[in-house]
């Protein structure tokens, strides 16, 4: 069985630091550890800027290596990769998951063999109702979409997704939805980003395996106290969501674009700007931008160590 591994990467706005590369340099990092674990690369060059030097990189870890243009939107760039893969197995994964250990990719591509889609799921949305009354696998487990940031497909189930509508869907009103049976639109309904997909997978008796997403968190509250959710055990892996907030607000940390700083700042939570900032700085994000950000959330870094050491042992890094 062949295995590829496709992750778009994109250039945050707005372009006026490097910030964004993390993302890139800490998955060369990472590829020292599972590198091993599958045969094929593609990148969706997302405005990133893929370097010569960036190429050589890469193929110290593997030879097979593809780079795809974006094209336009993001499921634009998934439908367009979706033609140019050819191994057995593909896993589609977001810039913001990461993986530190060894092994994980491979139990993901050993499961994925038992289903035509291994996928973290969703609850977001609309028409649950409608899905949950045709569908009980979706009902019993109170899901109404795959998950966007982490799936694994095999041809035939990449073959249906490169002729699907994988962006959120509205429905003109009275719209016939065969694969909700008998089902005729109302005024508002709507799927959201590969709810259609999950859709025609379900209606076509797809085979789908649910591939465990970890949510849970620590967080840093009012600069000094510490809270979390409950944590099974780490995984070894994690989608940050939300992770362009950080290289964005550096690249915006500046006259021109203060504004922008300012709103973001103004509108995110700062417990979640400091989750965020723990995890990029586990990407190796340099002491000085944490500092700067640190002084602008008014957190003494004396807390914020006590908190980042808890967080490293919260998630097994």
């Amino acid at each position: 069985m062949s295995r590829a591994l496709c992750i778009p990467f994109h250039r945050y706005q707005p372009h006026t630091t490097d910030h964004y590369r993390i993302y890139f340099e800490y998955f060369l990092k990472s590829l020292e550890v599972w590198g091993n674990e599958f045969d094929a690369l593609y990148l969706i060059d997302s405005d990133h800027g893929f370097s010569d030097e960036d190429l050589e990189e890469l193929d110290k870890y593997c030879k097979n290596i593809s780079i795809i243009k974006g094209v336009g939107s993001h499921w634009d760039n998934l439908r367009k990769a979706s033609k140019e893969i050819v191994e057995d197995y593909v896993l589609f994964m977001d810039m913001d998951v990461l993986i530190w250990k060894k092994g994980v990719i491979y139990s993901w591509f050993k499961e994925a063999e038992k289903y035509d889609v291994y996928t973290a799921f969703d609850n977001s949305g609309g028409l649950v109702k409608e899905i949950h009354k045709q569908y009980p696998f979706m009902k019993e487990n109170n899901f109404s979409r795959m998950g966007t940031y982490y799936f694994i497909m095999n041809r035939k189930a990449l073959s249906l997704m490169s002729n699907t509508r994988l962006e959120p869907v509205r429905f003109q009103e009275k719209s016939y939805i065969k694969e909700l049976w008998y089902y005729y639109a109302k005024a508002g309904d709507w799927l959201d980003s590969l709810g259609f997909f999950t859709l025609k997978l379900l209606y076509n008796n797809f085979d789908l395996g649910i591939l465990f997403d970890p949510r849970e968190s620590i967080y840093l509250e009012d600069g000094k106290r510490l809270s979390d959710t409950p944590l099974m055990d780490a995984k070894g892996y994690y989608h940050l969501r939300n992770g362009g907030l950080i290289t964005r607000l550096l690249a915006s940390n500046n006259d021109e674009h203060r504004n922008d700083f300012e709103h973001f700042i103004d509108i995110t939570p700062n417990r979640e700007i400091l989750r965020l900032l723990a995890w990029h700085q586990f990407m190796g994000l340099d002491e000085q931008d944490v500092i700067s950000l640190l002084a602008k959330l008014d957190v003494a870094k004396g807390e914020w160590d006590k908190y980042y050491n808890e967080f490293k042992i919260y998630h097994g890094l």
